[in-house]
């Protein structure tokens, strides 16, 4: 036999002239607003509970074979980043090491053979060297840090990826699909 919201209705009413308004009330309140077929039981909840379980830990699985996988390519990109980093800052040394031995061989020869006028143009010369070196210590400097803080940007879109993969996960395993 099949429950209408009819049939409900003239239960109630019967219920009310039997047992008064509120006791009929309650009863009609503690019976379920379908039929018992349609109630989930401990074993249905149960076996529900173990397919999710099942899914979770697939789901599981494949993440942390694709968090494996980006693991791998950032540090990839990482070592080839640091690798070509190294190799110009070294091409760089090598570049600054030979003009300084250059232009301190020609100051060296012309200071020999000038008088003293010449003499403090070249001191003024060394101090622009000088600078040049720190401007350029300070270039090394900055790009280390812009380094640094690129790869902690880096860390933090990858964090961010894998808390919007989890955030996913949590989201299908609490809402399974239909």
């Amino acid at each position: 036999m099949t429950i209408t919201d009819e049939s409900r209705y003239h239960l109630h009413q019967r219920l009310e002239a039997v047992l008064g308004p509120q006791e009929a009330t309650v009863l009609m309140e503690h019976l379920p607003p379908v039929g018992w077929a349609d109630v989930a039981t401990k074993r249905d909840l149960d076996h529900l509970a173990s397919q999710l379980r099942l899914e979770a830990a697939a789901t599981e699985s494949r993440l942390q074979a694709s968090l494996t996988k980006v693991e791998a390519g950032i540090r990839t990109g990482m070592a080839s980043s640091e690798q070509g980093i190294r190799s110009d800052v070294a091409s760089m040394e090598k570049g600054i090491r030979g003009d300084l031995a250059a232009m301190e061989k020609g100051i060296r020869g012309d200071m020999a053979t000038m008088d003293s006028g010449i003499r403090a143009d070249m001191a003024a010369m060394e101090q622009s060297f000088w600078a040049e070196l720190r401007r350029l210590d300070n270039g090394v400097a900055t790009l280390s840090l812009d380094l640094h803080k690129e790869l902690r940007q880096m860390q933090a879109r990858l964090l961010g990826a894998f808390l919007t993969l989890a955030g996913i996960l949590i989201a299908l395993s609490v809402f399974p699909r239909p």
